[in-house]
């Protein structure tokens, strides 16, 4: 038995995920056969488990990641997934990224080996607690 207070603190019942998920056309059904799970939008699998809860746990995070999205991004997913056009927003300017070309790189991990390592002294805060050496 599990229980999800803050999932259904902020979202609802698992019927209320189900409805925030097929707000975005997913329109997902759950069938148990033989004792196996099985969520799928149309006659696509998106997730299997052998229990109920994992299936609620499942739903509760998708919803939670559709309700975490600021307002505004929310209603353009929305609108996205319906096929509403949407309206052009303010270009924003590109942030740049420098990217470290790790071919120049001379010291790669899985070259290192323990002799690599340097020795640290560690001291013990009282005597009886151990020390690895």
């Amino acid at each position: 038995m599990q229980t999800l207070n803050l999932l259904e603190e902020h979202i609802g019942t698992i019927n209320d995920a189900r409805t925030v998920i097929n707000e975005f056309h997913w329109f997902l059904n759950i069938d148990q056969i033989a004792g196996t799970y099985t969520v799928t939008t149309g006659e696509t699998v998106v997730f299997t488990a052998d229990s109920r809860e994992a299936v609620d746990a499942f739903l509760y995070g998708m919803a939670l990641a559709y309700k975490g999205l600021p307002a505004h991004l929310y209603a353009k997913l929305f609108n996205m997934m319906a096929g509403i056009p949407i309206e052009d927003e303010t270009p924003v300017d590109p942030v740049e990224i420098d990217l470290i070309d790790q071919v120049e790189d001379d010291e790669h991990l899985a070259d290192l080996t323990t002799e690599d390592l340097e020795n640290i002294e560690a001291q013990a805060k009282n005597e009886n607690d151990p020390l690895f050496e």
